[in-house]
């Protein structure tokens, strides 16, 4: 018995770790990473490439998208919404995450900005610009913390890349381990 081959356009459920790439072939996703190449980094930083990926929040496929952001009108641009189980769908879950992400990033001005919004949550994020600070509850005990949470943090490194910080000023550094030359 021979294996037929699948038209490109579909792509069968992610059973074996060897087919979970496969979205990468899909025209439309093709599209999507082509015209904006952060895309396929947020989709690693996000879910690895795993189709069916869901983390312990509840976030799932390939951009981790939280089916309360799906099922709700988020704006940003994003004119439409998708229930939990079409999350699942790779290209209808790459589309709704790079809508949302390509709207953050207008709102913010940056891709920065829009990564952490994306990766935090627009409304934390916005409070944290807006106060200066955010409020971590652990029990009874409430920490205030003037810098964004470590794991967003990283999140972004992952993405962009490392950052030097230098007068108020955020500049990529070709010379990560010397000087700048004058």
């Amino acid at each position: 018995m021979t294996e037929r081959a699948l038209p490109m356009n579909i792509i069968p459920p992610a059973e074996k770790p060897d087919v979970e790439q496969r979205w990468r072939g899909n025209p439309i996703i093709k599209s999507i990473i082509e015209n904006d190449p952060i895309i396929e980094k947020i989709i690693m930083a996000e879910s690895s490439g795993k189709i069916k990926a869901e983390s312990d929040k509840g976030a799932r496929g390939l951009m981790q998208i939280m089916p309360s952001t799906a099922e709700n009108e988020v704006g940003f641009g994003v004119e439409y919404t998708l229930d939990r189980d079409e999350l699942w769908n790779p290209v209808k879950n790459v589309q709704f995450g790079s809508d949302y992400f390509k709207g953050l990033r207008k709102h913010y001005g940056n891709n920065k900005d829009a990564l952490i919004a994306y990766n935090w949550g627009h409304g934390n994020y916005q409070s944290f610009r807006d106060l200066g600070y955010w409020i971590e509850k652990k029990g009874d005990k409430k920490i205030i913390h003037r810098t964004l949470p470590e794991e967003t943090r990283n999140y972004v490194t992952r993405i962009l890349g490392e950052e030097k910080h230098t007068g108020g000023m955020v500049q990529r550094n070709p010379y990560p381990y010397n000087p700048r030359p004058i």
